[in-house]
This record gives C-alpha cells, structure tokens and sequence, in this order.
C-alpha cells in the first residue's frame, strides 16, 4: 500500500506541474530528514514545545505533498506533545513508527517520481 494518497497527489501535479512538484519533493526529502533528526534529540530530551512545533511543520509539509497518514501521524504527535507539556504526562513511545512511516513516504514519493520522470 503506498503512504501516498494518489488524488491529492494528481491534484498537486494538475496545480503546478510535475517538474515543480519534484522540485518540493526534493526539498522535503532534505528538510524532513534534518527536521527528523531534531525531533529525535528533542524527544530525548522531553522537549516538548520543540517537539510540537517540529511535528506542526512536518504535519503541513509532508499533507502538502500527499502524505496523508504520515501528515496525521504528525498531528497525533504534535497533539500528544501539546498535551504532554500542559499536563505533565509522558510522550508516547512510538517515535520509531514514525521514523519507519516517514522513510516508507519518502520511498514512495521517490519510486513515484522516478517511476514517472
């Protein structure tokens, strides 16, 4: 099954071209790569608010680009954090099933374009 939802996708594609969508995919590959790390020594360090506002970003990038689930998987983590930091509670233990999540979307959106270059 692949994490990218195939309509927004087209829709984005019919919007600004598939060349200019390349373009921001490679960007997002870059930026969520170096925010993914960020996020992981937050979490270390039970930086809340960096890990909401970090989980806020790659919320709206990766649903800009298609990836719907791992834009909600966002959202949940970001929430959580919020949550975390207002009523002391600890951050779930899933952000390893995030880091898998994002590597599968960002596969996905490369198997795509180079399947369609």
């Amino acid at each position: 099954m692949s994490e990218i939802d195939q309509n927004a996708l087209s829709s984005l594609i019919t919007m600004l071209d598939k060349n200019m969508v390349n373009e921001v995919r490679l960007v997002f590959e870059q930026d969520c790569q170096e925010k993914m790390a960020l996020l992981e020594f937050a979490w270390e360090q039970q930086d809340l608010a960096t890990v909401a506002e970090i989980c806020h970003a790659l919320k709206s990038s990766s649903g800009n680009l298609a990836l719907l689930s791992l834009s909600k998987d966002f959202e949940m983590l970001e929430k959580a954090a919020r949550k975390a930091q207002t009523e002391h509670f600890p951050l779930p233990n899933n952000l390893n099933a995030i880091k898998a999540h994002v590597s599968r979307a960002l596969n996905d959106l490369n198997v795509y374009f180079e399947q369609t270059h």
